[in-house]
C-alpha cells in the first residue's frame, strides 16, 4: 500500500531545519521527493535551491532513504523580471506572513498570503500552471508503488498538489 504525505515548506531560509527533520523522522519515509530538478541532484548542483530542500536531500542520503527530485526548469517569471524584483517579493511575503511559522503556512487559511499583488506583478500565471503540472507529472513518474512517500514542496504549491493527489495526507494541516 502506498501512503503519500505532502509537506509544505517556506523557501528563502524560513523553514526551521530541526523542525523539518522531526517531521521527516515522524513519518519515516520509504521515499522522499524534493523540489529540486533530478538532473541537478545527480550532478550535485544544489547551490540555487532552497536550503530546506538541500537539507532534506542530505537527510535522506544520510538516512539511506531513496530521494528523487521532481522540480521543473520552467521559469514562472514574466519577461524582464529582475532579481531585485524577486527579492522585493520575498521581502513582501515575509512581511505578510508576519508571525506565522513555516508549519502555519501549510494551513489552507494562510495560503492566500503567497498570492499577493507583488506576486501577480512578476509571476506569469500560465507559466506557473505549466510548471506545477510538470512537477506533478514528474512526481507521478518517479513515485514508488509501495510505502510511505513524502513530497516536500513550497507552500505555494500545496493546493495544486492536493487536487492532483487527493489520497495524500497533509500532516501539518491537522
Amino acid at each position: 500500500m502506498r501512503q503519500i504525505y505532502i509537506i509544505g515548506t517556506l523557501h528563502a531560509g524560513w523553514t526551521v531545519e530541526n523542525e523539518l527533520q522531526e517531521e521527516l523522522e515522524k513519518i519515516k519515509p520509504d521515499q522522499l521527493l524534493v523540489e529540486i530538478c533530478d538532473q541537478d541532484l545527480v550532478k550535485d548542483k544544489l547551490d540555487k535551491y532552497p536550503p530546506e530542500m538541500v537539507f532534506a536531500y542530505q537527510w535522506a542520503k544520510q538516512n539511506q532513504v531513496p530521494v528523487v527530485g521532481y522540480d521543473s526548469k520552467i521559469s514562472v517569471f514574466k519577461q524582464g523580471v529582475s532579481d531585485e524584483e524577486n527579492q522585493a517579493l520575498i521581502k513582501e511575503q515575509k512581511k505578510q506572513l508576519g508571525h506565522l511559522s513555516w508549519k502555519d503556512a501549510n494551513k489552507p487559511e494562510n495560503r492566500e498570503l503567497f498570492f499577493s499583488e507583488g506576486s501577480r506583478k512578476i509571476v506569469d500565471p500560465e507559466k506557473d500552471k505549466l510548471r506545477e503540472q510538470e512537477m506533478v507529472d514528474n512526481i507521478k513518474q518517479v513515485m514508488v508503488d509501495e510505502g510511505k512517500i513524502i513530497v516536500l514542496t513550497g507552500c505555494g504549491h500545496l493546493g495544486f498538489f492536493e487536487i492532483n493527489f487527493p489520497e495524500a495526507e497533509s500532516p501539518l494541516i491537522n
